[in-house]
């Protein structure tokens, strides 16, 4: 088991046994796990554990205090959440009419495109021949595109409408 791994399953088990320890102190059964009974003196032995190892070097280490540190973050995120929809209840009208605004704002027809960039229409109908010829699209486009954001993945410009780019290729682009 490495350093890491232990340093995550102690925190977790101290997360849980902290959670678990005021029912201990009231309850012979103090949870049902998978339909079993967790009896008081299971939890009081982990609780014995968990106190032992954070007396050894573990409770120490960088991993161990970095994994308690996330899981201190976790549990304050998820009690701010709780804690704004608390303050916040979004009612049946509101959400639908955020939808209804959102769906307005987002008609039309998308379309993926890719592209390779390039000087003129000799570059570009040398290229087509490469990939007649069998090579692939997206080496060409890292190879050869003048475009770097696109050039970079593939020539992939990923999903838009024929809006978002200028007129002649929007057009190109819906022909296809």
């Amino acid at each position: 088991m490495t350093r890491t791994s232990l340093a995550a399953r102690t925190a977790l088990a101290s997360a849980a046994l902290a959670l678990l320890m005021p029912l201990a102190a009231s309850a012979q059964n103090v949870a049902i796990v998978n339909g079993k009974a967790v009896p008081k003196a299971r939890v009081d032995q982990l609780l014995q554990q968990a106190q032992r190892a954070g007396q050894q070097v573990i409770a120490a280490t960088a991993d161990y205090k970095a994994q308690m540190e996330l899981a201190r973050q976790s549990i304050l995120i998820r009690e701010l959440f709780e804690d704004y929809k608390k303050k916040n209840v979004v009612g049946d009208a509101e959400a639908k009419a955020e939808y209804d605004k959102f769906k307005a704002q987002n008609t039309g027809t998308e379309y993926r495109a890719r592209h390779i960039l390039v000087e003129g229409e000799e570059d570009a109908k040398a290229l087509i021949a490469q990939i007649k010829g069998g090579a692939k699209f997206e080496d060409l486009a890292k190879a050869k595109s003048k475009d770097p954001g696109s050039g970079e993945n593939g020539g992939d410009l990923d999903f838009a409408k024929p809006e978002s780019y200028v007129p002649e290729f929007g057009a190109a682009m819906t022909k296809l």
